[in-house]
């Protein structure tokens, strides 16, 4: 599989099954792209600020670069696996 495969797949489901909750569906493609590129906060018992989300997403993918354009948003969406 190649890096781009590997990359619109993983983006793909991202946006798909929202696991973080982060609310991808009915968003723009702008929209989700600011979602994924911002940092965000999980409250539990306590605040745990994390890092955007795109570093989870990407995470193991050598030379991949760590900020999704709109457009990647719109290919991965596009994306067949």
């Amino acid at each position: 599989m190649s890096y781009s495969d590997e990359f619109f797949k993983r983006l793909k489901i991202e946006i798909e099954t929202d696991p973080e909750k982060r609310g991808y569906a009915g968003k723009t493609d702008k929209e989700v792209c600011d979602l994924l590129n911002g940092g965000y906060t999980i409250t539990k018992t306590i605040e745990d600020p994390q890092g955007p989300r795109v570093y989870a997403v990407i995470s193991g993918i050598p030379y991949t670069q760590n900020v999704i354009k709109e457009s990647e948003v719109s290919m991965a969406k596009a994306y067949t696996i």
